[in-house]
């Protein structure tokens, strides 16, 4: 029985492995806009990381400030790069540890000096 205010469609049922399987089987191919296999998932993850890997301004270890955000939180207190994490909507990530505090948390590069 759905759940109370659903109501379930007479044109729904609910399908076999078997079936599921068949039906998919019997599915055509997604065109891809002439990108190949790049609509394959495993194909979009190698497409991905094909390309050279993103250089960091800073290294592991070094002391860097982070600068003030927009609402005046961070008041430029120093950190520590504790590690160099992947890019990520274009912009490189960093791991810092506070000196002062040790507190971490993650920031990207355009927030450092």
């Amino acid at each position: 029985m759905p759940p109370r205010g659903v109501s379930r469609s007479p044109s729904y049922k609910t399908l076999s492995h078997a079936e599921a399987t068949a039906q998919l089987q019997r599915r055509p191919s997604v065109a891809t806009s002439g990108h190949g296999s790049a609509g394959r998932p495993e194909a979009r993850q190698s497409a991905m990381s094909a390309g050279p890997p993103a250089v960091h301004k800073f290294h592991a270890g070094q002391t860097v400030t982070l600068v003030s955000n927009r609402y005046g939180a961070n008041h430029q207190r120093q950190f520590k790069v504790v590690q160099l994490l992947p890019e990520e909507h274009g912009l490189n990530h960093y791991r810092l540890k506070s000196v002062i505090d040790g507190h971490e948390r993650i920031a990207t590069e355009n927030e450092l000096i």
